[in-house]
């Protein structure tokens, strides 16, 4: 067992490994035939329609009721590549490989440990809906992989600063706020109770002071 830990937390084949039991799945759902429906559905049909310039509508008239980012970041890609859900898919897997590189950093980061950084990998590739959420056309893979990126930049950014004891609270926070205060208007002027929108930028910087401080505690430990 000892030889095994040894093994999978050092050589460069047990890496290889992990990524090919994260692809494989992710890969084939990415490639089989999926038909939008309920939210997805709404989704896909938005952005074609803005694809092929009718404008952001629904039930055939102007609409600003739900925020437009997913199907606006669809849009573009179906400008691009065309309109299908194969695209969909593929970007899906692209973001969930952003998030899944993320976590396995942040993983190695925080328990100053190789081995910490691939225990996360093998987990989230044997999560089943970071899998499944793959060949839908839902905001999941997308909006995991942003929140994940700010978290991570928030980790890298607080940390820089804490060893140069420079400010907190500088220019560096304008995204987060920008987030809030969009998430905050959807809100408002959706008419949905979704709190959580707007906590979820001040979530990823909190998250990100976190780790840092248990990283930090961890080095000081070892000093």
């Amino acid at each position: 067992m000892t030889r095994f830990i040894a093994w999978f937390g050092t050589a460069r084949g047990s890496l290889v490994l992990l990524w090919l039991i994260w692809l494989a799945p992710r890969l084939l759902l990415a490639f089989s035939t999926v038909i939008p429906s309920s939210d997805a559905a709404w989704y896909f049909d938005r952005a074609r329609e803005m694809s092929e310039g009718l404008g952001y509508r629904d039930h055939g008239g102007p609409t600003a009721y739900w925020p437009p980012g997913w199907p606006l970041t669809m849009t573009v890609l179906f400008r691009i590549f065309g309109v299908s859900t194969l695209v969909v898919a593929l970007f899906n897997l692209l973001c969930n490989a952003v998030s899944a590189w993320v976590m396995q950093d942040l993983a190695r980061r925080i328990g100053h440990s190789v081995l910490a950084g691939r225990i996360a990998l093998l987990l989230i590739a044997l999560y089943p809906n970071n899998a499944f959420y793959v060949p839908l056309a839902m905001t999941e893979c997308f909006y995991t992989a942003l929140l994940l990126g700010m978290v991570a930049f928030a980790f890298v950014e607080l940390r820089r600063r804490l060893r140069e004891k420079a400010r907190l609270i500088d220019w560096w926070m304008l995204p987060y706020g920008i987030a809030a205060y969009v998430s905050a208007i959807a809100v408002v002027f959706s008419g949905q109770s979704r709190f959580h929108y707007p906590v979820m930028p001040f979530a990823a910087m909190v998250c990100g002071w976190l780790v840092v401080w248990w990283a930090d505690q961890g080095s000081r430990q070892k000093e």
